[in-house]
């Protein structure tokens, strides 16, 4: 928390709280942004003086404009890394598709769509290929130019196991509430059916596409979101982080519908890895929502094959997970829900401000936004 004395000196690097990470997290956290770097924001100030020092040079802008410049060359970079996500899932398969086509390969992709039609082993290699690279290349290019350390961006040690469990029982409610909701008419979800277009369908590559889908993907979608995107931005405040990364993860879903679920379980894991100090407790819990709606899905999809039997079967770990929620919870009433105050020298506003106006955030904005108006289209 910072001081209003006249003596006190900010140091936006050493104030920083992080109560839930391990102390080697928050030491190397620490060394990198004090290291020469771009992105990383150390600026320190004494009231008494009239310069500013930053990276041991003495300037004479104020530190909100330094705090400004480091948020803006971010916006720049995962405004630039959001779009080749974005290049890869619509522009790429399109050209891995023609390129295996024009070699007598029996494959098809709409041009305007995602559905694939063609042998089975071709549908399954082009899938696994495009949602492998669409998170890669960009989770690469973040490493590339932050230079972030492994221990920073990818924290492993869960330092308060009770709220991994909170989360899970949330995840499931949630999965199960957004669920019933947005299942029908899911453009996202419609992953779960790809492999059925292919010609042949073999049970066994059924199987693969499905653990790739619910336990690889996962892995994948959070190595680019709470991997070193959220770790670099919780230099501006966690909950500035959780607002960035929120909104990115429901834009690049190009879709009403499902970028409000996304938009709601991201919110959850943002909080929850804060809470338990690790980078696997998104992992977990988005599996744990893949897992639901994976079920409820298919449910919907083949609704006369399935009994009431497998209501109970995917509801029971809800109910049962509400009460061993509900039981720690009032066993402990003294644990405090918020989240560390890391306050800098920029208001929420103007952070959210100077975030978006990069101009490749700006693109992306608006790639997102065309790519709704596309999909609605064809839809109709």
């Amino acid at each position: 928390m910072q001081k209003k004395s006249s003596e006190y000196i900010i140091d936006v690097v050493e104030d920083f709280e992080c109560p839930y990470q391990t102390k080697t997290f928050r030491d190397a956290f620490r060394k990198w942004r004090r290291q020469e770097n771009p992105y990383s924001f150390h600026v320190t100030k004494n009231p008494r003086e009239t310069t500013f020092s930053e990276s041991m040079v003495m300037v004479d802008e104020p530190p909100s404009k330094t705090e400004q410049g480091v948020l803006y060359r971010l916006s720049y970079l995962i405004g630039c890394v959001m779009i080749l996500y974005l290049a890869v899932e619509n522009i790429l398969d399109k050209v891995i598709v023609h390129i295996m086509h024009a070699m007598g390969m029996q494959i098809q992709l709409f041009f305007w769509g995602s559905d694939l039609y063609g042998d089975e082993k071709n549908v399954f290699l082009v899938i696994v290929l495009i949602n492998t690279l669409k998170y890669f290349l960009p989770v690469l290019l973040l490493h590339r130019f932050l230079r972030m350390p492994l221990r920073v961006s990818m924290p492993a040690h869960i330092t308060r196991p009770q709220e991994l469990l909170f989360g899970v029982v949330l995840t499931m409610m949630l999965s199960v509430g957004c669920g019933l909701f947005s299942v029908t008419n899911s453009d996202e979800l419609e992953k779960y059916k790809l492999i059925c277009n292919a010609v042949g369908v073999d049970d066994s590559r059924m199987v693969m596409y499905t653990l790739f889908t619910v336990f690889v993907m996962p892995i994948l979608i959070e190595l680019l979101l709470h991997g070193a995107m959220f770790q670099v931005l919780r230099q501006f405040g966690d909950t500035f982080a959780i607002a960035a990364v929120t909104f990115l993860a429901s834009i690049i879903m190009h879709s009403l519908q499902d970028g409000l679920r996304i938009a709601i379980m991201t919110l959850t894991f943002s909080y929850f890895v804060i809470r338990t100090g690790s980078f696997w407790t998104a992992v977990v819990l988005h599996t744990v929502h893949e897992i639901y709606m994976f079920v409820l899905f298919y449910i919907e999809t083949f609704e006369s094959v399935f009994t009431p039997l497998w209501w109970i079967m995917m509801l029971l770990p809800c109910v049962v997970g509400i009460l061993t929620g509900a039981y720690m919870l009032f066993h402990e009433p003294e644990t405090e829900r918020t989240l560390p105050k890391n306050q800098t020298f920029l208001k929420m506003r103007d952070k959210c401000g100077t975030f978006i106006s990069s101009f490749p955030m700006i693109a992306l904005i608006v790639i997102c936004v065309m790519l709704v108006v596309i999909s609605t289209v064809f839809s109709m």
